[in-house]
């Protein structure tokens, strides 16, 4: 789906790009399914190699003055493939200009939810936009987002 959406961004460049994940996983990556090994079409992605890197400035130079944000709402607790221990490798820096790579909790921890309103990160972020988009610059939005999360 990402590589056919890429396409679609490369053919007629858009003025923003969003992408949103809502998945079990852990730091770093995704799973394709909810209970990973039960099905035959069942993947771990990589988040900045599957996902976020797609559209960085090497791999689409056409988009670089476009603004991309990745909304990854999965926990963060499990550590990746790449990340086994404190002393794993730093990962490859590829050029990004315009990200923002969201999360629902910091490295470490799982994403909370509520069995009634979700994710308590997509929860507070649709309410936090819808309440107050029209009047604050982006990064006060996710301040509040980060702000309403807390009270939960």
């Amino acid at each position: 789906m990402i590589k056919s959406f890429k396409e679609e961004c490369l053919k007629e460049k858009p003025n923003s790009i969003v992408v949103v994940v809502g998945s079990h996983g852990g730091r770093d990556v995704f799973h394709t399914s909810d209970r990973p090994g039960k099905t035959m079409d069942t993947y771990t992605l990589d988040v900045d190699i599957d996902i976020v890197n797609q559209f960085s400035t090497k791999e689409c130079q056409i988009l670089e003055d476009v603004p991309k944000i990745f909304l990854i709402q999965t926990c963060q607790n499990i550590l990746s493939r790449n990340q086994h221990d404190t002393l794993a490798p730093p990962r490859d820096k590829v050029p990004m200009k315009n990200f923002l790579v969201c999360t629902p909790q910091v490295h470490g921890f799982p994403s909370n939810r509520d069995f009634k309103k979700g994710s308590w990160f997509i929860y507070s972020l649709t309410l936090v936009f819808m309440r107050r988009a029209y009047e604050l610059p982006f990064n006060k939005l996710l301040s509040l987002v980060s702000f309403e999360q807390t009270r939960h």
